[in-house]
């Protein structure tokens, strides 16, 4: 199925899943004209997830890992108060990185690999209620991500 013939949300998760692979060997900075459209979109299109979504601590966890200013130590004693974190209050932080992102010229692999990996969660476990405006919008930004990663993936990284 192609990109632009996806009318289901969870139909998205392959390409997602070809992305974060791609982003999991990336070694270096990525351009970050080609990752905010894609971290705008899917925060959109997530941002009306039934909150009772199950794995709210992985999605915390990866958002916190995204933090470098944190040190494991930090992280893990945040844990204590994980109970009361909500999935609005992950949504409020995909917002900070989407605001983030618009004053870089470059983004850490790492980070991208993380939030793809949240993005991929909540579509393939939440209930998402979504336009087709935000569908089109996730499906337009995905495009020229996921072909930089399959020609990267094809073409340059080939022997991984």
């Amino acid at each position: 199925m192609l990109i632009q013939e996806i009318d289901n949300i969870r139909d998205l998760a392959p390409y997602l899943h070809d992305i974060q692979s791609w982003l999991n060997i990336y070694v270096e900075n990525i351009a970050s004209s080609l990752l905010k459209p894609y971290y705008q979109a899917y925060t959109n299109l997530v941002r009306n997830t039934d909150s009772s979504i199950t794995g709210i601590d992985y999605i915390i966890g990866n958002l916190r890992r995204i933090e470098w200013k944190n040190t494991q130590e930090e992280i893990y004693n945040d844990r204590t108060d994980w109970k009361n974190l909500t999935f609005k209050y992950a949504i409020d932080c995909l917002d900070k990185q989407v605001a983030r992102i618009n004053n870089c010229e470059y983004e850490n692999s790492l980070k991208a690999d993380l939030i793809t990996r949240i993005f991929i969660w909540i579509i393939e476990n939440g209930k998402i209620s979504f336009s087709q405006a935000q569908l089109n919008a996730a499906k337009q930004a995905l495009l020229p991500l996921w072909e930089q990663s399959r020609f990267e993936m094809r073409y340059v990284y080939s022997n991984r």
